[in-house]
């Protein structure tokens, strides 16, 4: 391998600015695929993780709170996460189908989680300006938190909007679920993807 000379990959730019994911937003909107449209578009608006909204249960929803509580044996800390609904995500879950069985997104009346087709989807977007490789799901994440420190968001603050464990302080004094936080960043993402457009 010594007389291999070292290739050097492209730099990334692995995030999409806010009008991409409007733009995309839209796009499955008249998707025929109502179960992954769905999920696609609370992947936006979440920037959770795909594996978290993929597997999402009706159990996990509390329409009366505002909120949706994943369980720690779904999230990657271990630990049970609540984050808000807003107004927008409350009006896809009330228009996604709900059959006999626990998931949310599921073509098989509940019992199995849906797959997402990223090929199909990046197609259905199309080219994205300024993208260097091809984009991923996880990648939202990616796009909220380079928006949150452009916006100077505190960077615990952006920890606890893209749920990262948080330091041993918290772990031991904290039993807060941060709903103020959240709330205050969701509806700033939403604005942010959505303008003026803002329902």
């Amino acid at each position: 391998m010594r007389d291999v000379s070292a290739t050097k990959l492209p730099a990334r730019t692995n995030y999409l600015l806010p009008q991409d994911l409007r733009r995309l937003y839209d796009v499955v909107a008249d998707d025929r695929n109502e179960f992954e449209a769905a999920a696609i578009q609370m992947l936006i608006l979440t920037a959770r993780r795909p594996s978290e909204i993929r597997n999402l249960a009706w159990a996990e929803i509390d329409f009366d709170k505002g909120t949706i509580t994943i369980p720690s044996e779904r999230t990657k800390t271990g630990t049970e996460d609540t984050f808000p609904l807003t107004p927008r995500m409350v009006a896809i879950l009330k228009n996604v189908p709900q059959h006999n069985g626990p998931l949310v997104f599921s073509r098989d009346g509940g019992h199995t989680p849906i797959s997402l087709n990223l090929v199909r989807v990046r197609e259905l977007l199309g080219a994205v300006p300024d993208f260097t490789g091809e984009w991923r799901f996880h990648d939202f994440r990616t796009s909220l938190g380079t928006a949150l420190d452009d916006a100077d968001a505190p960077y615990h603050e952006k920890e606890i909007m893209l749920s990262h464990s948080l330091g041993p302080l918290d772990r031991t004094y904290s039993r807060s679920n941060r709903l103020g936080i959240k709330t205050k960043w969701l509806e700033w993402w939403d604005s942010a993807i959505f303008g003026a457009d803002h329902a």
